[in-house]
């Protein structure tokens, strides 16, 4: 394998139905070309025990779940995040990301705070859909987050939506996902204003 070519293992439990625990990740990153690691858990004590697991010289880890968890995640030494949030607002995400290199935590928390009020749509939209087996679910105990359903990733169309109305082309979603109605759309677009985003 070309020794220039760096792979990043995605450790996402709620799509695979699988969760990579930290005993097996820390032999995987003794593999040749593995470089990081995208981690989704939503458990800050996961996160953590991932963390402790992985020497830093073999592999980095970033939060898969962007700026949600990131402030949760940075003062155990996340080094970065993998945002959603930066497809239409790209400065708060690297502010976010610059308190914490700089251990500013409390700005850290101010910055996700100024963002709250965008994640009320997401959860109205997930909280709408039925569930589904859209893709694998976990039978057993696999892990933290393990298991997934359209209701869990109708968020996606909530961020194509925002990029929309910032003129970029967020575009469509993919089946069986469908976008969100003009009454979430108006309601998104309030949010946005409020947060001077739009």
């Amino acid at each position: 394998m070309d020794s220039n070519f760096g792979i990043m293992v995605y450790n996402n439990a709620a799509v695979s139905g699988s969760w990579i625990k930290p005993s097996l990740m820390k032999r995987i990153t003794k593999t040749p070309n593995v470089v990081a690691i995208k981690e989704n858990t939503p458990d800050v004590l996961s996160y953590y025990m991932m963390q402790k697991a992985i020497d830093p010289k073999d592999a980095v880890i970033f939060t898969g779940l962007g700026d949600e968890m990131f402030p949760f995640c940075a003062p155990y030494g996340c080094v970065g995040l993998v945002s959603s949030l930066s497809n239409f607002i790209p400065e708060r995400s690297y502010s976010m990301y610059q308190a914490a290199v700089a251990r500013d935590f409390s700005k850290v928390i101010e910055i996700w705070g100024s963002l709250a009020p965008f994640y009320k749509i997401p959860a109205i939209v997930n909280s709408i859909v039925p569930l589904s087996s859209f893709t694998a679910k976990a039978t057993r105990n696999h892990g933290p987050g393990a298991g997934v359903t359209v209701g869990a990733v109708m968020y996606i169309a909530v961020y194509k939506a925002a990029m929309d109305m910032m003129g970029l082309r967020g575009g469509e979603v993919r089946s069986p996902l469908v976008g969100i109605n003009e009454e979430e759309k108006a309601e998104l677009g309030g949010i946005l204003k409020a947060m001077k985003i739009l």
